[in-house]
């Protein structure tokens, strides 16, 4: 540990200037990977401390089922002894440290190939072969234990014997991702692949989303790019015109350099309906004629005033209500992304108050990026509809002084 922390101490230096101008500015030095000092004080102070997610809970889902699992050489076993419970122990008999389990599968018991020493699908010692009670107390014998928890269908261990409040670990987690809704989903695959490298590269490369149009371009670099939803709306739209169209149609997008609502109702279609889905941190900004743009809906989530300055005699619009998640957010990222979703729902609800008619959908938890739920909220629009059609055919008979047809 001493070793590690000189060699740090002397790269300091070496650190400063990662954080220079691009032009002067040094990458992290070698020792920083390849010192063997530094990966055992990163191991220490690290993995052996903080909560790890080791797997799913559906990769167990019978008693008695298990996996083996390895946390920086640290082989462990993750198992169901029980339909409620699942425990993680070291995968090393206690006699001479021999791994007791391998890979993955079904078991009532494992036996230590060594000295066949005997463990439930628990860790606990059920037989010594050739041990006097007084030497083996298999009452008191298990293999190490370790902390576990699961959240959301993660499963979360702890090497530690005093771990940190695993509340306090996941909390800053738990807005940004709550409204994946992990804890419904299945594994449907899973892949494992073996990448000789330091983990320090792992972390960094996924953290470096500057490559991914390049490297990635053919899988989800083109849909970060947005050149997945630019090959769709051609390939359905053409090249028609916003003229062309039968039913008068108006795009709002948003100029980032200015940070004024643009309404588009001429020119080309596609790149108009593409630049009002821009939407900021999932799509990358849409350039038309020079200029840059994201989703209106940044100022604008519900332009009822634009459809009404294109003539429209009864307006009706959809307004989105704030998200409802699960937990109350914890922590500054989290209680900030919550707050950005509070000031667009109330911008929507008063630039709805333009329209004759407001629509809300029923959409709970569902965050305005899960596209995974796009049936469910097509359904919550359809009933919301249905709720409102009494009120739309009563605004209709206001402007036209028609009795409705029922």
């Amino acid at each position: 540990m001493q070793v590690a922390e000189h060699q740090l101490l002397d790269l300091r230096p070496k650190f400063k200037e990662t954080r220079k101008k691009l032009l002067s500015a040094r990458h992290l030095p070698g020792e920083v990977y390849s010192s063997p000092e530094i990966y055992a004080m990163e191991k220490e102070q690290i993995f052996m401390k903080y909560w790890l997610s080791v797997g799913r809970v559906e990769e167990i889902p019978d008693v008695g089922d298990y996996y083996t699992f390895q946390v920086m050489k640290e082989s462990i076993v993750v198992s169901r002894p029980a339909p409620d419970q699942v425990v993680a122990y070291m995968n090393q008999c206690l006699h001479r440290g021999v791994e007791i389990a391998v890979g993955r599968g079904n078991a009532k018991e494992f036996s230590c190939p060594y000295h066949a020493w005997l463990y439930d699908v628990s860790g606990k010692l059920v037989v010594a072969p050739g041990m006097k009670a007084s030497e083996v107390e298999l009452k008191n014998c298990s293999l190490r234990q370790l902390h576990v928890k699961v959240w959301r269908g993660w499963i979360f261990v702890n090497f530690s014997d005093e771990p940190m409040s695993f509340d306090d670990y996941i909390a800053p987690f738990e807005q940004p991702l709550w409204w994946f809704q992990t804890d419904h989903c299945k594994l449907a695959q899973k892949v494992e692949i073996d990448v000789k490298c330091n983990w320090k590269f792992l972390v960094e490369n996924l953290i470096d989303i500057y490559h991914v149009g390049v490297i990635h371009k053919g899988t989800f670099g083109g849909f970060v790019k947005g050149e997945r939803l630019r090959s769709f709306l051609g390939a359905n739209l053409k090249s028609r015109s916003i003229e062309q169209m039968k039913v008068p149609f108006a795009a709002v997008a948003v100029d980032v350099a200015s940070g004024r609502a643009v309404v588009f109702r001429r020119g080309p279609i596609a790149p108009a309906v593409h630049a009002s889905c821009a939407i900021p941190g999932v799509f990358v900004p849409v350039e038309i004629g020079g200029r840059t743009y994201v989703d209106g809906g940044v100022v604008n989530p519900v332009p009822a005033d634009v459809v009404r300055s294109m003539g429209a005699d009864v307006v009706v619009a959809v307004a989105i209500p704030a998200l409802t998640p699960a937990t109350v957010p914890k922590g500054p990222l989290a209680v900030a992304y919550q707050s950005v979703m509070i000031m667009s729902a109330e911008i929507g609800r008063l630039r709805a108050r333009e329209a004759d008619v407001v629509v809300t959908p029923e959409v709970g938890d569902v965050a305005y990026d899960d596209f995974g739920q796009k049936k469910r909220l097509i359904t919550a629009g359809e009933e919301a509809t249905r709720r409102a059609l009494p009120e739309i055919r009563a605004a209709i008979a206001a402007k036209t002084r028609r009795v409705p047809v029922s």
